[in-house]
């Protein structure tokens, strides 16, 4: 036709086959004068046209339109069209305002251009001309299972001029050497739209565009650019080319590519899986809104999900909203995105790069910025759970030679890479003196480089960066990384979080320093403690090539090293299996070291009134002979506690590792003068039985400093090898002058002789002062159980106190002595005081035994200012044995034994024994609970209501006379007394306030 109008409605047409001029509907415009076109308009509705072939283009539609020209097609199927050339339904070019529409629903199936030199458009070949020629879809329209030998297996379109709008199309499985699903061209100053609910699927390639090939050439007389917007909800599925860009290939020039809603899933090519882009000239790439990018893969090349590169200065991408890429991966670098930028600047801003990989570098992003290329990350992006299996840069690799990577506000992690390579998260080669890195408010989290046979390299958990230009070129314009985050990072080679190669580490740390060029937030002693040292590492370039990959530490060194003030790791880690006593900086976790020794023999620089921490990690078997005297030269408060310790755990719930010393004969630990010493945790056997050196020794030498054992959770168990044949010479804790508390401690199953009891306790006289040296004794929460003293002439098997000076003794809060024997006096406690003071306050003393009190036995000058009290506390099923071949009188007290010096104040109420509780205590010869030898002993019964402060528990209905007994004289006299005089002048208490 030439002008006119055609109606072809309810319409089957099918079984024709055309010579290379004909075709089934052919359209012509001639003019009709200059500029004046005739017009033709072809209206096509609810019709069927299958099984047409054609010699020439455009099998059922050949058409010129001009001077508003129109095709419309409405719920029209193409089955079976097949073009020699191109155009296999239909070939169209476009001038003026004509425009072809295809509304409601249309179906293209089947159909195909044949000719392998200039068969194009499986479907549809379009040119659109003119500012006013438009290609329109509405409604739903179907592309199935066509073919193009050439381009463009669905559609192939030239834009000149004009719109070219695709709404709510379906491809799939469509095929063309490029452009599988839709081929465009433009050449001018049009525009592509592909918007509503669109999907390409199983569209193939086997060069360039599985899905869609994009291609505009540069002109310097365009002035309004060309644009192609693809927004709404497009998705790419399962798209592949060989070459280039299995979802997309486009190659921007002198056009605005926008991007929005975008879905490109399982897509494949030899690079860029997803996209593959070249922005040149004037080309302005836009991602927007939400986009994603998923199980895309480059089999060949690099960019799994993205590939994009650019060679001109006016180029530009910039990526706004959301871009997602998930799950893809390269076979070679780039897992997530490739760029490689020359002479302008990239951006992504909110950019998530997740779980993507590539063999051969940078698992999330691969950069290469030269020329003067730019690339910009930042705005909450994130990359996270990315790995590189055989390249550096587990989430970003970026090569810079005149040019600047800037990284702000972005997020890495979970990300790695192996050996021999480098950067967990990062790895930043800077090969010129105008190569600039910009690292800020980003963080860096579970990053980490894996170890592998070849052990060598691995450094930078999260950030490699080799530095290949002079040092003095380095100013906070060239190298910026402050504000950052740390958590968690881990190299198996050297520098958990930053490594940096260069020409000399020292010189780059000072300038880092100096310059504050690297900061970390919450940190504000980086430069300064040691506690960074294997944190932030770097290697000279001429150590690095001459012994390729090393991890030793003789060739790495911490790059802040000539700032620290001190060479102290606090807290420290020990672990005997697994420690490093040759590193100078030994200390972390990661870095523990192997000994207790070189830990508190390392330090440079005086750490007075701090606590020092050691944290074991293991027991210390590796500390043989172990003295540690408290101050050491370098500090003089130290906790050794054992890992996973907490103090709010129950008695026995802490994990507790051991510090041998069964083997040795000088004390574990000496605390003198203002030494602090808390044992957080532990479990302690004892010294060479043969030794006399106490376990621990706590002593002041004058009375001007008070040294502080504190012993929390820990347990003392009699070496097994000596325990139960064999007695120990020596105590566990002496102290003399001091202050000494035990908590939640177990001491159990011991063997003593040697006159020694478990814990010993003296106030000797200052060798300054004249004056008795004063402690302070707690003991809380704790347990004794089955400790023996063996030896004839002993004391308490579990406590001998000499208390002077005011010096107290407090046990309270459920401390127990069970089973604890004294061969001589005093079967769990003996305590002698002479100005001191004792309380019990809820203690339990069951089954102990001695010749005189079977629990306690103290000896008190009742001269001077004293305390003995009993609060809530139980002596149960106790023994006081008596023995024949004593001369001094044996079996009394089978609780408790009270005596002592001079003549007793009751007035004070100093000895009180209100919160007694005795059940089943025994004595061979008097006082099954308790005995009393004081001269002033009737007037102490009378004291208060009834022997309030004597009697505890006795019932004066119900109890036995016998459970508490005494006599009215001194300890010399009563020693002195035969069997049958001690009988005649002792009596049972309760005559004392009661008459009966």
């Amino acid at each position: 036709m030439n002008e006119g109008n055609l109606i072809i409605t309810n319409t089957k047409i099918q079984n024709f086959s055309f010579s290379s001029d004909y075709q089934l509907i052919q359209i012509e415009t001639a003019s009709i004068s200059g500029s004046n076109y005739r017009s033709n308009i072809l209206t096509i509705n609810n019709s069927t046209i299958s099984n047409i072939k054609c010699a020439g283009d455009g099998t059922v539609i050949y058409a010129t339109l001009n001077n508003g020209g129109l095709i419309e097609l409405i719920e029209v199927t193409f089955t079976n069209c097949i073009s020699e050339r191109s155009g296999g339904a239909i070939w169209a070019t476009l001038y003026g305002e004509s425009k072809i529409q295809l509304n409601n629903s249309n179906t293209f199936r089947n159909c195909m251009c044949a000719n392998s030199e200039v068969g194009h458009g499986g479907a549809f070949y379009l040119i659109l001309s003119d500012s006013g020629s438009k290609f329109i879809t509405s409604g739903q329209v179907e592309f199935m299972n066509c073919t193009s030998a050439c381009n463009g297996g669905a559609i192939w379109t030239e834009i000149n001029a004009g719109e070219l709008s695709l709404s709510n199309i379906n491809i799939e499985n469509c095929y063309g050497t490029s452009g599988g699903a839709i081929y465009l061209i433009l050449n001018g100053d049009g525009q592509a739209t592909i918007d509503g609910s669109s999907s390409i699927s199983n569209c193939n390639s086997p060069t360039s565009g599985g899905g869609i090939y994009i291609n505009s050439t540069f002109s310097i007389f365009h002035i309004i650019r060309c644009k192609i917007i693809i927004s709404g909800q497009l998705e790419v599925q399962n798209c592949c080319s060989r070459t280039f860009g299995g979802g997309i290939y486009a190659e921007v020039s002198d056009v605005d590519i926008t991007l929005s809603g975008l879905k490109i899933t399982d897509c494949q090519s030899g690079e860029g899986g997803g996209i593959y882009l070249v922005v040149t000239q004037q080309g302005i790439m836009t991602f927007s809104g939400l986009n994603l990018i998923q199980n895309c893969s480059s089999t060949d090349g690099s960019g799994g999900g993205i590939y994009i590169c650019n060679n001109t200065y006016f180029s530009q991408l910039t990526v706004s909203g959301s871009l997602t890429i998930k799950d893809c991966n390269s076979q070679t670098t780039g897992g997530g995105i490739y760029v490689d930028i020359q002479q302008t600047e990239f951006t992504f801003s909110g950019i998530n790069i997740d779980n993507s990989l590539s063999k051969l570098g940078g698992g999330g992003l691969n950069s290469s910025l030269s020329a003067g290329g730019r690339l910009t990350i930042q705005d909450s992006s994130v990359v996270q759970n990315c790995r590189s299996i055989y390249g550096s840069g587990g989430a970003l690799y970026s090569f810079i030679d005149n040019g600047k990577l800037s990284l702000d506000s972005v997020s890495f992690m979970n990300c790695s890479c192996s050996q021999p390579y480098n950067g967990g998260a990062l790895y930043i080669a800077l090969f010129s003196a105008t190569s600039n890195v910009s690292i800020t408010n980003s963080s860096f989290k579970q990053c980490q480089t894996n170890s592998s046979s070849s052990q060598k390299y691995g450094w930078g958990g999260a950030i490699f960066i080799h530095i290949n230009y002079s040092l003095s070129d380095l100013d906070v314009a060239r190298f910026n990384l402050t504000k950052l985050v740390f958590e968690e990072n881990l190299a198996t080679g050297m520098g958990q979080n930053i490594h940096i190669q260069s020409n000399d580490t020292l010189a780059t740390g000072s300038m880092i320093s100096s310059n504050s060029l690297l900061t970390v937030n919450d940190t504000t002693n980086l430069y300064t403690s040691p506690f960074y040292a294997y944190d932030y590492m770097g290697i000279d370039n001429s150590d690095e090539a001459n012994y390729r990959g090393t991890n030793s530490y003789d060739k790495h060194h911490p790059l802040f090293k000539q700032s620290f003030i001190s060479t102290f790791i606090n807290p420290s880690y020990i672990d005997a299996n697994n420690g490093l006593d040759d590193l100078k900086y030994c200390g972390r976790i990661r870095f523990s070291c192997k000994r207790i020794s070189y830990v508190l023999n390392s330090g440079t620089v005086l750490l007075a009134n701090i606590n020092f921490m050691l944290i074991l990690l293991s027991d210390s078997t590796s500390d043989s002979n172990l003295q540690v005297n408290i101050p050491t030269k370098y500090c003089n408060y130290i906790t050794i506690q054992s890992d996973g310790y907490t103090q709010d755990s129950q008695i026995n719930a802490n994990p507790k590792y051991q510090i041998p010393t069964s083997s040795q004969s000088n004390s574990l630990f000496t605390i003198t003068d203002n030494g602090h010493l808390d044992l957080l945790g532990l479990r302690f056997s004892n010294l060479n039985p043969t030794s006399q050196n106490p376990l621990f020794s706590v002593q002041s030498p004058n009375l001007d400093n008070i040294p502080i054992l504190s012993i929390i959770g820990c347990e003392f168990n009699q070496d097994p090898i000596s325990y139960p044949v064999g007695s120990l010479s020596h105590c566990l804790i002496f102290i003399n002058g001091g202050k000494l508390t035990i908590s939640k401690t177990i001491i159990k199953d011991y063997y003593l002789s040697n006159r020694k009891s478990s814990i010993m306790i003296q106030s000797d006289k200052s060798s300054t002062s004249e004056m008795f040296r004063n402690n302070q004794i707690e003991i809380i929460n704790s347990t004794f159980e089955n400790i023996k003293q063996v030896d004839e002439q002993g004391s308490g098997a579990c406590v001998y106190a000499e208390l002077k000076a005011e010096s107290l003794l407090n046990i309270s809060q459920s401390c127990s002595f069970t089973n604890c024997i004294s061969r001589t006096i005093g079967g769990a406690i003996q305590s002698v005081i002479q100005g001191g003071h004792i309380e019990l306050n809820e203690v339990i003393i069951k089954g102990c035994k001695a010749r005189n009190g079977g629990g306690i036995y103290v000896n008190i000058d009742f001269t001077a200012q004293f305390e003995f009290k009993v609060i809530n506390s139980q002596i149960q099923n106790c023994q006081a044995k008596d023995d024949d071949l004593q001369t001094k009188p044996t079996g009394f007290g089978g609780g408790i034994f009270v005596t002592g010096s001079g003549d007793y104040d009751p007035s004070t109420e100093s000895l009180d024994l209100k919160g007694m509780k005795i059940f089943g205590n025994s004595a061979d010869k008097a006082g099954q609970s308790l005995y009393v030898v004081m001269t002033n002993l009737i007037e102490w019964c009378r004291e208060g209501i009834a022997g309030e402060y004597v009697k505890g528990n006795y019932n004066d209905r119900y109890s036995k006379f016998e459970d508490i007994e005494g006599i009215s004289v001194n300890l010399t006299l009563f020693n002195s007394l035969s069997q049958e005089q001690i009988q005649q002048q002792q009596q049972a208490l309760q005559y004392y306030w009661v008459i009966i």
